[in-house]
């Protein structure tokens, strides 16, 4: 309860590992610094804190950033520069009210370099998408630069539809196979040469679209996809 009224705390350049569960009856903090100091996760009680609305924690060790921090809807600027993060929480799109989010210096694979190089806007529909992807199954990262088959694809191996169209992308990976449900799958007007012969694992498969790509070969297991009824492949360059 003492310090119940604080509206601001700066706790920079401390040595500080991780932060007090009593810090969220802070209800009132609307500012909230933590940078440089050896912090690797964003907690979930950070929640409690609905009044923030400038959190930075820039310069720790951050491993991880709970999704409860897309619970905090007047948050306006929230500051992860230089930290380990390799991924952000999708929920963060649910933040409308920020206008600032700092993800600079980060092995992030999600988003990946070609997003989040294009600034604010980009990321957050990015990670619109991701969220969206979570409740209906189907992951629309179309238009969006990627060179690579994303990381969440290969998380959500729940996905019944994957649209990766108009990108960069060189090849279907191997785990491209880890989508058992999955039946439709659009890599159109990319830059594919390669697809893995794992592919023959999505059984139940029955729209292949890949036109508009690079394509000279096709691995002999796809004639295991018994289920598909849809293969497009114009525009590649196929040879018999």
């Amino acid at each position: 309860e003492k310090l119940s009224s604080l509206t601001e705390l700066y706790l920079r350049t401390n040595f500080l590992r991780e932060l007090p569960t009593g810090m969220a009856a802070l209800t009132q903090l609307t500012i909230l610094h933590l940078d440089q100091n050896e912090l690797s996760e964003i907690s979930p009680w950070i929640r409690e804190l609905t009044c923030l609305v400038d959190l930075s924690v820039s310069q720790n060790q951050l491993q991880y950033v709970t999704e409860a921090v897309g619970d905090l809807h007047r948050l306006r600027k929230l500051n992860l520069m230089s930290n380990k993060l390799m991924s952000i929480p999708p929920e963060l799109c649910r933040l409308q009210n920020m206008v600032s989010l700092n993800i600079d210096n980060n092995p992030l694979r999600s988003p990946p370099t070609e997003v989040h190089s294009k600034g604010f806007g980009l990321v957050m529909d990015y990670l619109k998408r991701l969220y969206a992807s979570i409740s209906s199954q189907n992951l629309h990262l179309a238009s969006l630069g990627l060179v690579q088959f994303p990381v969440e694809a290969q998380l959500y191996p729940s996905l019944t539809r994957i649209d990766l169209g108009d990108n960069m992308i060189s090849e279907l990976p191997k785990s491209i196979g880890n989508h058992p449900n999955l039946n439709d799958l659009s890599v159109a007007h990319n830059q594919l040469t390669y697809v893995h012969p794992n592919i023959e694992q999505l059984f139940i498969l029955t729209k292949l679209q890949l036109p508009f790509n690079k394509l000279e070969t096709l691995p002999h297991s796809m004639s295991n996809l018994r289920n598909l009824k849809l293969l497009n492949l114009t525009e590649n360059r196929l040879e018999t």
